[in-house]
């Protein structure tokens, strides 16, 4: 009997299949979401400082709750930290459009979005290897990379022509009920809950001084664990890289395109969409034939050929050749999100893996503010082709360095074997 195709077996899996299409529906209504934020500000006559505003508060909640929303997905019980949270943003998105015309009143109601935001990451990567087997976790990151990639391909384009026809106020209703329906789907699915770890109650000590003591423990523990475990220090190091490097580009790629091509926006929605294009098959191929490859070994070759084509990216000249580079660049870094994610969730028990991915959230974001603020300055001085050679130099040799330690560990494992034998 022919063995089913990866893709097949992990989307038969009833929890996985609801799991993965409420992920769709919700992240297909936070596109809409986007658009109608943006028309929003622009009807309010606000100016683009605004939007870099709105940027920050999207971030910063990831930097100061991203290892605190680890502590409590481990300390409650993920299926339901993941229902209430859909819940509580379809809620709050919903009260925008009934919200006085105040730029402000927004902004608060958005920053608590993004707070339950990583509530809900946290407990969604940690859930995934309670819902497949270990076998099928890296077709199954492979099918959430794809989704996510896809409803932003779409999803822009798409929530981008309902705003306008028929108004902002649509975009954040159809948002706020795409989070019910995943909320809905997410009740349905079951999800094998981890036993939990030890947490101060009120018969072992009621002051808050003790709470608080334990409290810190718990967030140390998620650093603790990145730092002595060298495989998720490898995945969590890798994807702080690359993160590093798409801060870089977030700011250059509009000043390349502006000031190289002479181009416009709308070109630049064409770049993102041909990004996210090769970000789609990159991640199919990883769940197709990644299982071929050992997991850091499949990562390093990633970013090889990521620096390889990012210096072929400073020499071109022409919108299309530079085109077809961004899209090769989207398939050759997709290994690096998925593969990095499926080395934590295979790497790290499952009492203490919210704390892990609270903990990388807030790691690789952190990365990517502050080579996306340090840029600007750098790009003005250096000139884009100059900060492209630069990213690529750093990619190839991260694949180096990283090949050569790879060597040492297996001759010294090896080693290790001669002698007990």
């Amino acid at each position: 009997m022919k063995k089913q195709d990866g893709f097949i077996q992990v989307l038969k899996n009833r929890n996985f299949s609801l799991f993965w299409s409420g992920q769709i529906v919700s992240q297909f209504g936070d596109q809409l979401n986007q658009m109608a934020l943006v028309a929003l500000i622009y009807m309010i006559g606000a100016s683009g400082v605004e939007f870099s505003k709105l940027m920050i508060l999207g971030i910063v909640p990831t930097l100061f709750f991203g290892p605190v929303s680890g502590v409590f997905v481990d300390r409650w019980k993920r299926k339901k930290v993941m229902v209430n949270s859909d819940i509580l943003r379809g809620v709050l998105v919903l009260s925008i459009p009934f919200l006085k015309r105040s730029i402000l009143s927004v902004y608060a109601v958005m920053f608590l979005v993004f707070i339950i935001n990583k509530f809900f990451l946290s407990a969604r990567s940690a859930s995934i290897p309670n819902i497949v087997n270990r076998e099928h976790l890296l077709v199954a990151n492979s099918l959430s990379t794809s989704a996510y990639t896809l409803t932003i391909v779409l999803g822009s384009g798409i929530g981008g022509i309902i705003v306008s026809l028929t108004g902002w106020k649509t975009g954040f209703y159809i948002d706020s009920i795409t989070y019910f329906i995943s909320a809905l789907l997410l009740s349905l699915v079951t999800v094998r809950e981890p036993s939990k770890v030890d947490t101060p109650t009120a018969k072992d000590d009621m002051s808050i001084k003790s709470s608080i003591s334990h409290f810190k423990n718990d967030i140390k523990v998620g650093f603790k664990e990145i730092t002595q475990n060298e495989s998720v220090l490898f995945a969590v190091l890798a994807l702080s890289m690359i993160m590093s490097v798409a801060g870089v580009s977030f700011v250059l790629y509009p000043v390349l395109v502006r000031n190289t091509f002479r181009l416009g926006t709308g070109s630049l929605g064409i770049l993102i969409s041909i990004l996210g294009g090769g970000l789609l098959l990159g991640s199919s191929a990883v769940g197709k034939f990644g299982h071929k490859l050992a997991r850091e070994k499949l990562i390093l070759l990633s970013f090889l050929f990521t620096g390889i084509i990012i210096l072929m990216l400073s020499r071109s000249s022409a919108f299309l050749y530079f085109l077809s580079g961004t899209f090769l660049l989207g398939i050759s870094v997709a290994p690096i999100f998925i593969v990095t994610e499926t080395i934590l969730q295979e790497n790290v028990i499952d009492a203490v893996r919210g704390k892990v991915f609270g903990t990388k959230v807030a790691i690789v974001n952190a990365a990517f503010l502050f080579f996306g603020i340090i840029s600007g300055a750098i790009i003005d001085f250096t000139g884009e082709k100059s900060v492209f050679v630069v990213l690529g130099v750093i990619c190839i040799l991260f694949a180096i360095a990283g090949e050569i330690l790879l060597y040492r560990k297996t001759q010294e494992n090896l080693k290790a074997i001669e002698k007990s034998e």
